[in-house]
């Protein structure tokens, strides 16, 4: 089955045999398949609290298949000196409790997976999974959180940290920042700390900048199409650069640029490209309910 992939599981029983990829049937019968399916873990839930109660873990099926995948992902690696943090989309349709919905990704329905990849070739690092609110409530400070724990393992290397403003924030920057990490993202306007004349000055010209520092902490405003603000603690102000443009004419203009900018769209790409290299694992988690893992393997 993992050799030839049908379409649906109920194919390769089915007794038509233009649509019977394979003689499965022949030595199993679907209904014992389900069975295995139904009974089969990989870990002992036994002592897992029910559901609404403390405690209660929404990945105990595949704790320890996950667990295993991320330390083997973190230990036959080492890092490049950038790495970079974004949420990827595992596609799934089935039935499940934190199932998310996100029109504007290319996969819209599925598992969200907080991943930390290598920008220099996609090699997923780590990885979280987001198993949804608690409660109901949501989670205060939950962007920051998975940053510094994607990132925990190796503070004090040196590390830049690349990341979109859903993570970037003044507080956070300067953590990363006290613990020997640096750091270069995109950032929201109504962030916390961010200096008034950044967020409120008007640029109206295509490369217009306006910067301000505070000891490696320098903020960032630049208009290209339209004006977008940065955060970082890895790039010197006085040093900018240029990129091109096509104007209305259709002639190629070359257009100021801090040098933020090019770091942050050159290595903040990790997880897509990690994507891209995704090898799927298969688990089960409860009767006929599927669950796909996908990480980049070592080698």
């Amino acid at each position: 089955m993992g050799i030839i992939v049908a379409p649906s599981q109920d194919m390769y029983f089915t007794k038509d045999k233009l649509f019977r990829p394979i003689a499965i049937h022949e030595r199993i019968t679907r209904d014992r398949m389900d069975k295995l399916h139904q009974y089969f873990h990989v870990a002992d839930t036994t002592q897992n609290p029910p559901k609404r109660q403390p405690g209660h873990d929404k990945l105990a099926h595949i704790r320890p298949i996950l667990e295993n995948v991320r330390q083997k992902l973190q230990s036959e690696y080492r890092l490049h000196k950038e790495t970079s943090i974004d949420e990827a989309m595992i596609a799934y349709t089935g039935r499940l409790g934190f199932k998310q919905y996100v029109p504007l990704k290319p996969t819209k329905r599925g598992i969200k997976v907080w991943m930390r990849a290598d920008p220099n070739n996609g090699y997923v690092n780590d990885l979280q999974v987001y198993t949804g609110k608690e409660n109901n409530v949501p989670e205060r400070g939950l962007g920051e959180r998975i940053v510094k724990d994607l990132t925990r393992k190796v503070w004090g290397q040196n590390h830049h940290v690349y990341c979109d403003n859903y993570f970037s924030s003044v507080g956070l920057f300067e953590e990363l920042l006290a613990n020997k990490t640096y750091a270069c993202g995109t950032i929201r306007a109504n962030r916390k700390g961010l200096p008034a004349s950044i967020v409120h000055g008007k640029l109206k010209n295509q490369g217009d900048l306006r910067q301000q520092q505070k000891g490696n902490l320098v903020s960032t405003a630049w208009h290209d199409k339209r004006t977008v603000l940065l955060l970082t603690t890895n790039s010197d102000p006085t040093r900018n650069t240029t990129v091109q443009r096509k104007q209305k004419d259709g002639t190629i203009r070359e257009v100021p640029c801090p040098e933020a900018v090019k770091h942050y769209t050159q290595n903040m790409n990790g997880v897509w490209i990690g994507q891209i290299n995704f090898v799927p694992l298969t688990v089960l988690q409860g009767k006929h309910q599927v669950v796909e893992i996908h990480f980049l393997v070592p080698g």
